[in-house]
């Protein structure tokens, strides 16, 4: 029965967005009316794209898949140096590859920030490295039923999910010449 309890408790606090206290159970919520949950901005619908924008071209893109991991996780002591730095890029598109099923996908280029300690001088990407898939279903020609680009880029926070440097790079590319065409 006790189970039970903090199961329900943990799905509780996940759902209403609730953090859990440190025996594991959520505090009290206020109620809310099915209704205001409904509307409420956070909610997602059902088919709804997780992100969706309109590029400086006009087309509309909207992202169906976003991934996220920590960068230099392999970094277990000392100071990122060029080579590693180039294989944290290297590994942000091999995530892009193996999450969307990819070959190509483009990288926006990562904001470095120069650090110094003692005698140690070194650059460092921002922390997180995110990728999303974006799908266009607009043709201007009507050649094509959809297409499909996969891109990459660091952050420093998880919030806003495209912080508003990525998602003007994001405006700006090139649609028409990056992305990958598919017909039915």
């Amino acid at each position: 029965m006790q189970r039970r309890q903090f199961l329900s408790s943990v799905v509780g606090g996940v759902a209403g967005g609730l953090p859990l206290t440190a025996r594991g159970d959520a505090p009290e919520a206020p109620h809310a009316e099915p209704a205001a949950a409904a509307t409420s901005a956070q909610a997602l619908e059902y088919g709804a794209p997780l992100f969706a924008l309109t590029l400086a071209d006009g087309r509309e893109i909207r992202a169906e898949s976003v991934v996220a991991r920590r960068t230099y996780t392999g970094l277990l002591a000392g100071v990122p140096n060029d080579e590693i730095n180039e294989r944290e890029v290297n590994e942000l598109k091999e995530m892009c590859h193996r999450a969307f099923l990819v070959e190509d996908s483009v990288i926006i280029p990562p904001a470095m920030t120069a650090y110094e300690s003692n005698e140690l001088h070194w650059n460092e990407y921002p922390p997180i490295f995110v990728a999303a898939q974006f799908f266009c279903s607009q043709d201007p020609d009507g050649s094509i039923n959809f297409s499909a680009l996969a891109v990459g880029w660091f952050q420093t926070s998880l919030q806003p999910l495209i912080p508003d440097d990525i998602l003007a790079a994001i405006k700006q590319l090139d649609w028409a010449n990056l992305a990958r065409d598919f017909v039915f």
